[in-house]
């Protein structure tokens, strides 16, 4: 399964949904399934009712989410501008609907022991950008995010450690075989494939089973999600699963 998701991401797409006319509508839709964009969200049966509200409350503190009204008195919440930059991050979101030019962005560096803070902080940002690693200093990218990797070069000093460069081709072999195993994208595809076929035994099933099941696969799911790169079309498997699963969450809903 993919990365387990905290109890803050849910409330994060929980209140991106419930932002009527907002931008994070919009984005999220075609990636997270309509079970959970319901005023109150999808909330896994794993969390209690007080972790939840003691995690708004933190949340509501710190301003990623806001509570609003409706006209009928009903209190919802809704992303801030800090809230949808973290669900964006968390998810990859920057990358829906990006074309790719055909072109790879390479992030090289020789970051000594002895700045071993330094170097896991810049593993960690180029994860967040998409990038997969190549080798243990070399890690590559189909997007381009140059100026976001140039600001946190320069505010961690690391300018003279890191290279990026861009190339049209990778002379290592074929490219797909590279880029599946860069990205693990069996194991991920795996994963939206157990969901594929959870929602089919659902819908043969009934009442609180079928129930049981559907929240099982929309969890695998939305986990899944964001441990995927989102990587161009023409990158992906020619069997990908993910836009299947999504479909069949839907239509069984």
């Amino acid at each position: 399964m993919g990365k387990l998701l905290r109890l803050r991401d849910y409330i994060l797409i929980s209140a991106a949904f419930s932002g009527e006319l907002f931008d994070e509508v919009r984005l999220v839709g075609g990636f997270l399934p309509s079970a959970m964009q319901n005023r109150y969200g999808f909330i896994p049966s794993r969390y209690k009712k007080t972790s939840y509200l003691t995690e708004v409350s933190d949340m509501l503190s710190v301003g990623d989410i806001e509570r609003k009204v409706d006209e009928h008195g009903r209190a919802y919440l809704i992303l801030t501008s800090s809230g949808n930059k973290k669900l964006k991050r968390k998810f990859r979101l920057h990358y829906k609907n990006q074309k790719w030019d055909g072109y790879f962005m390479i992030a090289v560096f020789d970051i000594p022991e002895k700045q071993r803070k330094a170097r896991d902080l810049l593993r960690t940002k180029l994860i967040e950008l998409g990038f997969g690693m190549m080798q243990k200093s070399v890690w590559i990218n189909p997007y381009h995010f140059e100026e976001d990797l140039r600001e946190f070069l320069e505010l961690h000093g690391l300018g003279d450690s890191v290279f990026v460069l861009s190339a049209k081709k990778i002379l290592a072999g074929k490219i797909m075989p590279l880029v599946e195993k860069i990205w693990d994208l069996k194991k991920i595809n795996k994963n939206y494939e157990k969901v594929v076929n959870k929602i089919k035994v659902a819908s043969r099933a009934k009442n609180y089973k079928r129930k049981k099941l559907i929240t099982s696969a929309i969890q695998i799911y939305v986990e899944t999600l964001s441990t995927d790169p989102h990587l161009p079309k023409d990158l992906l498997p020619k069997h990908w699963s993910r836009e299947n699963a999504l479909r069949l969450i839907n239509k069984t809903l």
